[in-house]
């Protein structure tokens, strides 16, 4: 914010009429630390550990496997699977 912007903000905060828990409250408020910057912080580390984890066997077999596009023949000599094809496609 801008120092002009703050100066609005005090001033529009002395202007209301606050009890003193009120007031006590918006102090603890106005001292907190910015949470977005403890969350970057957090969110920062998972992605350091994620990159130093090993691939399950799972996932290494699936990374593996050479998946491919059905030909419109292929498509046409087996039913069921065009149906789960299609299917799919419609998900998308």
């Amino acid at each position: 914010m801008t120092t002009f912007a703050l100066n609005n903000l005090w001033r529009y905060l002395q202007g209301l009429m606050l009890t003193q828990s009120e007031r006590e409250w918006l102090a603890g408020k106005l001292s907190e630390p910015v949470k977005s910057e403890e969350k970057e912080e957090v969110v920062s580390e998972t992605k350091k550990q994620r990159k130093v984890r090993p691939l399950s066997p799972e996932v290494e077999f699936l990374s593996n496997l050479h998946l491919k596009e059905f030909t419109q023949e292929e498509l046409d000599e087996d039913p069921l699977l065009a149906a789960i094809v299609e299917d799919r496609r419609l998900r998308k």
